[in-house]
């Protein structure tokens, strides 16, 4: 522990710094949300029973009740980051370790430690560094329970708590641990393997870990398996058919402007007037609707009409998923900025050492251990869901580390790189 420390310790040294050069002492963005949610869990209960609005998960609200309990200062809970920063990379590097050498284990570790998303987040009350912690926390102990010989009770267990963690603070997440559990168990009934039994029972305990969500979100909305009142409007994006605009999700604000003065909010866009002629008028009809479960349905049924009316659009703006998913770009109505270069540079990177990967997949199939495989199909599952939806370059946080560990994996033990004269 103490080695691993002092290895990591630079990493420890730049996000802290980050932290006190950067660290904004109001509550911007999705902080608001999330201090809101975690006073309404401090008075006993999470959203308005009249008019329920699901717009995240209880994750991380849980975890700032007893912070703002203990009336500790915002200013002083962004400094857990630090603490799911290292324990995150930490899990990272003791799971790369049990594969390669020790090396290559570092610089995987800091190529997670210093990426980006990290970088520009640390500084706030932001879910990115509880996302790595429990990412790190599942993929670890889901690969200890893996293991031939019998795996202890305590791998299942933490497995199964952290992925319930993740599911609740990443909402989507439950699809892929059902998913999950449903393949690894029709794998174990067909085969008879007793990998995919272990493997199913992780899954498992991650759903009960959000099962009492899940029925909380029924008593409130009277729906089944719906978690997420915002997620109608996410979908009418990814679903826009016109030819200027690529499927990410943009704030009602810049679409409505202000209700005093007629102006639009800026911000970071421009051309605001063309995205006003093509939504203000339904969205004006959407948020005419008080009810968000009622309004999420309106958002839902426009969405699937845009979406049978202009199929080949909905395709062009999943394929572009992709692109904002990794590179951050492109957005609509947005100007090119030198910090796309920040996303740019280092996840291109990481998707050229995914397709060199997989390319050696193909020529080296049935060697890879199964809990390899299952987390790629994992990250890849998660991919492809993000490209339907949203896209947004932070949501890649969630499968990153398993993406890295197939990659450490895969050149580590099959490629070799060979200068020729």
């Amino acid at each position: 522990m103490k080695s691993r420390v002092l290895t990591l310790l630079p990493l420890l040294v730049v996000h802290s710094l980050l932290i006190v050069l950067f660290s904004d002492p109001g509550l911007i963005g999705d902080e608001i949300r999330y201090i809101k949610y975690a006073g309404n869990l401090s008075h006993g209960f999470y959203t308005d029973l009249s008019n329920p609005e699901l717009t995240n998960g209880p994750g991380y609200p849980l975890l700032l009740v007893p912070l703002m309990a203990l009336g500790i200062p915002l200013s002083a809970m962004v400094w857990l980051n630090i603490v799911f920063l290292f324990f995150g990379v930490s899990y990272f590097y003791k799971s790369v370790r049990l594969f390669v050498s020790k090396n290559q284990s570092i610089l995987y570790s800091y190529f997670l430690g210093l990426h980006p998303i990290l970088l520009k987040w640390t500084g706030f009350l932001y879910t990115e560094s509880l996302t790595l912690f429990v990412v790190c926390g599942f993929m670890y102990h889901f690969i200890k329970a893996s293991e031939s010989k019998e795996a202890q009770t305590r791998n299942f267990v933490l497995g199964s708590i952290y992925l319930g963690i993740l599911s609740l603070t990443k909402v989507f997440i439950i699809y892929l641990i059902v998913l999950g559990f449903f393949g690894c168990a029709i794998y174990y009934l067909l085969k008879r393997y007793r990998l995919s039994l272990k493997m199913s029972l992780v899954f498992f305990g991650g759903f009960l870990i959000f099962l009492p969500y899940l029925l909380y979100c029924y008593s409130v909305t009277g729906k089944s398996f719906y978690f997420g009142t915002n997620g109608g409007e996410i979908l009418y994006w990814s679903s826009t058919p016109y030819p200027n605009e690529y499927g990410e999700w943009i704030g009602s604000t810049y679409v409505l402007g202000s209700e005093e003065d007629g102006e639009h909010q800026t911000g970071d866009y421009y051309s605001l007037e063309q995205l006003s002629a093509n939504h203000r008028d339904f969205y004006s009809q959407a948020y005419s609707i008080q009810n968000h479960v009622e309004r999420d349905q309106f958002f839902r049924e426009k969405a699937w009409e845009n979406i049978r009316s202009h199929p080949m659009k909905f395709a062009k703006n999943t394929l572009v998923g992709f692109f904002r998913l990794f590179f951050n770009y492109p957005n609509s109505y947005t100007p090119q900025k030198l910090t796309t270069f920040f996303y740019l540079v280092p996840n291109f990177i990481l998707v050229a050492a995914l397709v060199l990967c997989v390319f050696a997949l193909y020529r080296v199939k049935g060697k890879i251990p199964e809990v390899i495989m299952l987390l790629g199909l994992f990250s890849l599952f998660y991919v492809a869901g993000m490209m339907l939806l949203v896209g947004r370059v932070r949501h890649l946080l969630s499968v990153l580390p398993m993406l890295l560990l197939f990659i450490s994996y895969i050149l580590g033990r099959f490629v070799k790189v060979k200068l020729v004269r």
